[in-house]
């Protein structure tokens, strides 16, 4: 069963989630963390990532499930800030548990560094510390959260 977010006016950005999924896919288990790496290039095969940090990680994703019409800032902080300049709607994590097909991004601590990582159907998509590229319960940064967004309309 479906739940609805109380969320219903907002900018969108486009994102195609069947790509989005199986990029992350393709990166699970395989791609490693590490602080201030990037991504060789946005448009690069996930199989060239060998390391990359949160916010490398969501820039590169979000470039790459929206058929490279979306490329946000690097950084945490910046991509914290580009959210807000696009408008896009601010919303509770809490909604993050709601299986309604909307890509969240949330955040901690962004200034000067903080956690950046996307949220699909109450679980993270997210490059972390001491793993890498992967998915868990969003329930796990709960208490945490400075902000979060929607990203997109129902997918």
């Amino acid at each position: 069963m479906k739940s609805i977010d109380p969320d219903y006016h907002w900018s969108a950005i486009p994102i195609d989630d069947i790509k989005l999924l199986d990029l992350t896919s393709r990166c699970v288990n395989r791609v490693k963390y590490k602080y201030a790496a990037k991504a060789p290039n946005i448009n690069c095969k996930p199989t060239a990532i060998k390391r990359i940090d949160c916010s490398g990680f969501v820039r590169w994703l979000i470039h790459n499930a929206s058929n490279g019409e979306v490329t946000m800032p690097d950084g945490s902080w910046n991509q914290n800030a580009w959210c807000h300049s696009l408008g896009l709607k601010k919303t509770a994590y809490s909604n993050c548990a709601l299986l309604d097909n909307r890509l969240r991004i949330a955040f901690i601590g962004c200034h000067p560094i903080g956690h950046v990582w996307l949220c699909f159907n109450s679980k993270t998509i997210e490059s972390y510390g001491g793993h890498g590229v992967g998915r868990q319960s969003w329930r796990v940064y709960q208490k945490k959260v400075d902000i979060c967004y929607v990203l997109t309309d129902v997918l």
